[in-house]
């Protein structure tokens, strides 16, 4: 540090300032000087001859002196970080740390602190006084990346067993999902799911600064066993079909449409894995009412009813 030394010199006296023996500088307009070395110091005041000095003695100590970590990045959901101090010199001192979410004492850095950032530059500092009060500060910049903003949603949260639903993730550059038994695939910011019952799915997603988070939908499959109660075979790709929903839950059910003559129209094999069309032999059936009896086997009571078709 720089030592001043000053003289008051209202009649503008001739000074001479000495240091060790040594001129310094002299002049009537030489009231100060600047120094930053040890030593012992001399003034002398000359009013035409007549000559007064005084002397003062300058002890220099060694202030702290250190480094502290590489200014660094975290994420604000991340793990807390140890900052180090690493003394150069034996001034080892009273040290403090100063600064958002620093612990002032050991330097522990917690990002997750109500005081640190979403995101942006954190300036955190040491300071270090020596016991003769030389003091020496030193800061370090921390950058808060954000976490993931995630945005998750799906096409249809409440689908037929196998759906599928179709979801999407947002706010990162790496998508993973879980679990991967009923996904198409496990990356990327849309998979499709396709759960026979009702399934939570968890997508961990990853910022280009490698911040990590993640965030869960659940998708709800009707189990529902409901015999609908009409269909119309037009081939417009829309309701041409007889759908008995869920009964893959049945896998022995058989399925015969009666005409109202007590005609036998259709019968399915084993299980309605091929629902009716609407047709028997081929050709389209008149439109009307027929009539149903649904064996779901295992000795369970048999569905009855009436199915009308429109077209």
């Amino acid at each position: 540090d720089t030592v001043y030394m000053t003289y008051q010199n209202p009649n503008n006296y001739k000074t001479s300032w000495i240091q060790n023996d040594n001129l310094l500088a002299s002049g009537t307009n030489v009231n100060s000087i600047k120094t930053i070395t040890a030593g012992n110091y001399e003034l002398k005041v000359n009013n035409n001859g007549c000559e007064k000095s005084s002397r003062s003695s300058l002890e220099v100590k060694d202030k702290p002196d250190f480094k502290l970590t590489s200014d660094t990045s975290a994420c604000k959901n991340g793990e807390v970080v140890a900052l180090k101090v690493d003394f150069l010199n034996s001034v080892l001192g009273f040290g403090k740390w100063e600064g958002f979410g620093v612990d002032s004492l050991t330097g522990r850095w917690n990002p997750q602190s109500n005081k640190v950032p979403n995101s942006g530059p954190v300036e955190i500092s040491y300071s270090s006084t020596s016991d003769f009060g030389c003091f020496t500060k030193k800061s370090l910049t921390i950058t808060v990346n954000p976490i993931p903003a995630i945005k998750l949603a799906a096409d249809n949260s409440v689908i037929e067993i196998k759906g599928p639903a179709i979801l999407t993730a947002s706010g990162g550059t790496k998508f993973d999902w879980s679990p991967a038994a009923t996904l198409n695939k496990i990356t990327g910011p849309v998979v499709s799911a396709s759960p026979s019952e009702t399934e939570t799915y968890t997508v961990k997603v990853t910022t280009d600064k490698g911040c990590v988070k993640d965030s869960s939908i659940t998708i709800v499959v009707d189990e529902e066993f409901k015999i609908y109660d009409g269909f119309s075979p037009n081939g417009d790709k829309k309701n041409d079909f007889w759908v008995v929903k869920n009964i893959q839950d049945y896998p022995l059910a058989k399925v015969k449409v009666f005409n109202r003559w007590g005609n036998v129209v259709f019968e399915s094999e084993t299980g309605y894995a091929k629902p009716w069309d609407g047709t028997y032999k081929g050709e389209p059936v008149p439109i009307g009412a027929y009539y149903y009896i649904i064996d779901l086997g295992s000795n369970l009571t048999p569905k009855s009813g009436s199915v009308t078709i429109v077209r």
